[in-house]
């Protein structure tokens, strides 16, 4: 836990209002980090590593965990480094102008930095996947659809479930407002939310539920 209380520290002493003092939610950190105490087949067992899974604190702590890294990252390696960065907890997407091989360079020394973390890489000139989004270079910009991974069961809560019948048919509003925020194109977004919709209708989704969300969405009455 001593790179993680260190990102910690390094970030409390950032504010502009100290207080609490930074040893003092430092110490609070490390009873969370040191204290994560189960039981399992009768025996019991503390987390020598990591934060604990659905743990409040995780989040957070990951997040300026990575940070921490990138930062050291960033101000310690010197040859050519990528130009964009961005990062989801965990996850990392970025683009460089420089050769393959100098992005390499970089990726080698990212994984080295520091063996308490296991990265996993995938290099493309044309287009990646990031989280729920498929990235694409279109000309001089760059376009986003929908990713959906290979293993994705597209198992929605079925609609003859016993669930309020106003929630169920949110569902797929939200889910299609998801696809419209992620799709750059409108004739990709069309397709995506056939697709969408055809998914929610094997799960016993009725037409109607599935045409008015898609016209409350974008008024687009050819799609219903």
């Amino acid at each position: 836990y001593t790179d993680g209380l260190l990102a910690l520290q390094h970030f409390l002493n950032k504010r502009t209002v100290k207080d609490p003092p930074t040893f003092v939610l430092v110490r609070l950190a490390e009873l969370v980090l040191n204290g994560n105490c189960f039981s399992f087949n009768g025996k019991h067992y503390i987390q020598k590593r990591g934060v604990a899974m659905g743990s409040c604190f995780g989040p957070s702590y990951a997040c300026l965990f990575m940070l921490y890294q990138e930062e050291l990252i960033f101000s310690s390696f010197q040859g050519t480094k990528p130009e964009f960065y961005v990062r989801y907890i965990d996850d990392g997407f970025g683009a460089m102008s420089g050769s393959r091989d100098e992005l390499l360079q970089f990726i080698d020394f990212v994984k080295n930095f520091n063996p308490a973390i296991q990265y996993t890489h995938e290099i493309s000139e044309i287009t990646l996947p990031f989280l729920d989004i498929s990235t694409k270079v279109d000309g001089d910009r760059i376009s986003t659809s929908i990713y959906t991974k290979p293993t994705d069961s597209h198992c929605y809560l079925q609609y003859e479930s016993s669930h309020p019948t106003r929630m169920k048919d949110s569902i797929p509003y939200s889910q299609l407002l998801r696809v419209r925020r992620i799709c750059s194109d409108d004739t990709d977004f069309r397709n995506q939310a056939r697709i969408l919709c055809d998914y929610f209708r094997k799960r016993g989704y009725p037409r109607n539920v599935t045409g008015k969300a898609l016209a409350k969405l974008c008024q687009c009455q050819e799609l219903i």
